[in-house]
């Protein structure tokens, strides 16, 4: 600093530094220096400084505590998106799935296929707006990828108490 200050550099000022204090801590102070000339000759230099320390200490530490909280915050997200994934739109797939083997067991002439069919396209619909919430499809998720699979036509039967 001493040196640029004499070939008469501008500096960034203040500037921080740390330094060990005579216990052994570092510390880490904000300086300015400035150059005292007498009758145009370099004299001294003018230091002055402040412990910045504590300050640097709570701002790191609240640095740290918003990193947390956004992780936290993401965590929970998609913690929330895999709870709509896993149970909401598996519960939806095997609903249409149902309704598609509703569909193929009625005659083509039923007044009950379009309905059906009405419904079937409902819940495809929701579906989808679902998987809008949800970090990815089901076939982003090796683990999910079944779930297309059964939307593309695996043999699946659901059995209900009730006789259509």
């Amino acid at each position: 600093m001493r040196r640029k200050l004499l070939a008469g550099i501008n500096v960034e000022q203040p500037y921080e530094q740390k330094i060990t204090r005579r216990d052994g801590t570092e510390a880490i102070i904000m300086l300015t220096t400035s150059l005292i000339k007498e009758e145009g000759k370099p004299a001294v230099f003018q230091h002055i400084s402040r412990d910045v320390t504590r300050e640097k200490k709570l701002a790191e530490n609240l640095r740290l505590y918003a990193q947390q909280i956004t992780r936290t915050q993401e965590d929970e997200r998609k913690r929330i998106a895999r709870e709509l994934h896993d149970d909401s739109i598996q519960a939806l797939i095997i609903l249409s799935r149902g309704i598609d083997e509703l569909i193929s067991e009625q005659s083509k002439r039923s007044k009950v296929i379009r309905p059906l069919e009405d419904v079937r396209a409902e819940v495809d619909k929701i579906i989808s707006q679902v998987r809008r919430f949800t970090p990815g499809s089901a076939s982003s998720d090796p683990r999910l990828s079944w779930v297309d699979t059964c939307r593309q036509g695996i043999d699946f039967t659901i059995r209900t108490s009730k006789q259509y």
